[in-house]
């Protein structure tokens, strides 16, 4: 979904602050949550959905090797998935601003296939957790 213009200006705002290392926590809390707010689909249960997506906190291993991964070219995963072999099973949401990258996978990887999750954003199990988990079984039981 995309921010409104109040949304925006305080998210601009906001990113000076943490950037310049001038934000209190709340402020840069409310930034984490109103970046979260332009990839959650389902604006109605976003206080629900914001407290499953940060529930546990950030597993700050996994995110580095993430984003280790996406600023390597030379090494980067995509670079290898023409070549793998197993099934791979990608759900995305059909309103997530980053679903065109589930799609780029799927045209690289041979073996991929791609169930879109409608009214969904980049949490799909959260914005839809019936379709999600329904297209999760049968993805699951096709195999």
């Amino acid at each position: 979904m995309n921010l409104g213009d109040c949304e925006r200006a305080k998210r601009d705002t906001l990113s000076k602050k943490v950037k310049a290392g001038t934000a209190t926590t709340e402020e840069a809390e409310a930034l984490k949550k109103i970046s979260y707010l332009s990839i959650v689909y389902n604006r109605k249960n976003f206080e629900n959905i914001y407290k499953k997506i940060t529930n546990g906190g950030n597993n700050v291993k996994t995110s580095g090797l993430l984003f280790s991964d996406w600023f390597k070219k030379a090494d980067s995963l995509q670079n290898k998935l023409p070549g793998f072999k197993q099934p791979v099973i990608i759900i995305a949401g059909r309103q997530d601003p980053g679903g065109f990258m589930s799609y780029e996978i799927k045209l690289q990887a041979l073996k991929a296939k791609l169930y879109w999750i409608d009214k969904a954003g980049h949490f799909p199990m959260f914005d839809q957790p019936e379709s999600f988990y329904a297209t999760l079984f049968k993805a699951l039981n096709e195999r």
